[in-house]
């Protein structure tokens, strides 16, 4: 069965709507072949064409339906001149964000051969904290909006964001702690779905 859903996503089911058959136009219950699940798995989809995909693998008593979510490829950009590491890094990592969507970090150890250009052409927002002046952050922020990779800009309260912001995007953003930083993020537009 296909099922287009309002956001635009469109999901596949086998199994879930509880009658047979489902394409002749009759309701017949069906007690054997079309039960409803009931315990799930999440399990990582791991296919070079589509890594930003989880499956979400359904095990009913006598049928096995998958259903693909999208993930969003999330990059991070900030300063240098901060303790990003705990202060950025380390709560994105706890959240729930993190199990959700794919997060690029930058200066993480595994990432610094990838040049920012490269990243952004697989990238569905770029999230910036943008607290503390950063001409490297300023060159990710162009190309992202060069590339036409959506930007949101996050800025701690007490803090003055730079005025060129503008000149990227419109959503430039005040946070708290990192918990309503967190928050806010999943309440992105893109991501609130």
């Amino acid at each position: 069965m296909k099922n287009a859903r309002p956001n635009g996503q469109t999901i596949f089911l086998a199994g879930l709507e509880g009658f047979e058959p489902p394409n002749v136009g009759t309701k017949n219950r069906c007690l054997t072949t079309w039960r409803q699940p009931n315990s799930f798995n999440i399990i990582p989809y791991e296919n070079t064409h589509a890594p930003e995909k989880l499956v979400l693998t359904i095990f009913p008593t006598l049928n096995l339906s998958t259903v693909t979510i999208d993930t969003m490829n999330i990059y991070i950009s900030h300063s240098g001149n901060y303790d990003y590491d705990s202060e950025l890094y380390s709560p994105i990592k706890e959240s729930a964000l993190a199990s959700a969507h794919q997060f690029f970090l930058p200066h993480e150890p595994k990432n610094a051969g990838i040049l920012a250009k490269e990243e952004l052409q697989r990238t569905d927002i770029l999230v910036a904290e943008v607290s503390y002046p950063s001409t490297g952050q300023g060159i990710e922020l162009g190309l992202a909006s060069v590339v036409g990779v959506p930007v949101a800009c996050f800025y701690k309260a007490g803090t003055k964001p730079s005025n060129s912001l503008r000149f990227v995007t419109d959503q430039i953003i005040e946070y708290s702690s990192i918990h309503d930083l967190l928050t806010k993020i999943g309440q992105l537009p893109v991501l609130d779905k």
